[in-house]
C-alpha cells in the first residue's frame, strides 16, 4: 500500500472511530473538497453523498430536468368510495402531498443513460429489489403514448433480473432491446384513506 493511502485509511478509521483529527489530516481531507461547478466537469457520473433524502431528491432532480429528452412519468390515480366531488378532490390532494405510496413515487423523470435505484421489492428471488441500481436503456410506450415499461441493465451482477429476462425474451425482441436488459413493469399499490366526514 502507498503511503498516501496508508494515511487516507488512517483518518478513515480515526472519523469512523469518533475520534478528532490533528490538522495535517484535515488537511488531507479538505485537499479532495471541489466546489459543485469542479465536480460536474471532473466526475460528472460520480456517487454524490448527501445528508438527506431530500436533499438527493432535489440532486437528482435538477440533473434529469437539464435533460432535453426527458420523458415525464406521472401516477394515475384511482379513488373510490367517495362520497362527492369535494372529498374526491381532497383525497387527490392528500395524495400529491404524500408523494410516494406504497414505495411508489408519484412523478419520476427518465432520461435514457441514467440509472435508477428500485425502491420497493419486486421479485426478491430474482435480485429486483430495494436498492438495486439500473441503467435505463430503453422506455416501451402504450398506446396513450405513457411509460408503461421500462428497461434496465443492472450494475454487478448478471442474476439481477435473470427469470424476468427469460419471461420477456420475445418481448425485448420487440423492443429492440439487448438481452441484458430487464424490463420493469407497471406496479400499483392500494391504499386505505380516512377522512373525517364534516357533515
Amino acid at each position: 500500500m502507498r503511503q498516501a493511502n496508508a494515511a487516507f485509511s488512517l483518518i478513515l478509521t480515526k472519523i469512523g472511530n469518533g475520534e478528532v483529527l490533528e490538522q495535517f489530516q484535515l488537511e488531507i481531507i479538505e485537499s479532495r473538497f471541489f466546489k459543485k461547478e469542479e465536480t460536474r466537469q471532473l466526475s460528472p457520473h460520480g456517487v454524490r453523498l448527501f445528508y438527506t433524502n431530500v436533499a438527493v431528491d432535489s440532486y437528482n432532480n435538477s440533473i434529469l430536468q437539464e435533460a432535453p429528452d426527458k420523458v415525464i412519468s406521472i401516477a394515475k390515480d384511482i379513488i373510490t368510495e367517495t362520497k362527492n366531488q369535494e372529498q374526491e378532490a381532497s383525497f387527490r390532494l392528500q395524495l400529491l402531498l404524500l408523494l410516494a405510496t406504497g414505495g411508489l413515487p408519484y412523478q419520476i423523470t427518465f432520461v435514457k443513460g441514467k440509472y435508477y435505484l428500485i425502491t420497493t421489492n419486486i421479485d426478491v428471488s430474482d435480485g429486483l429489489v430495494n436498492g438495486a441500481v439500473g441503467k435505463l436503456i430503453h422506455l416501451d410506450f402504450n398506446e396513450d403514448n405513457v411509460v408503461c415499461r421500462v428497461w434496465l441493465e443492472f450494475c454487478g451482477s448478471a442474476k439481477v433480473g435473470q427469470k424476468a429476462r427469460k419471461k420477456a425474451a420475445l418481448l425485448a425482441v420487440q423492443s429492440k432491446v439487448n438481452n441484458a436488459a430487464v424490463p420493469i413493469e407497471w406496479r400499483t399499490s392500494n391504499g386505505i384513506m380516512n377522512m373525517e366526514s364534516k357533515e
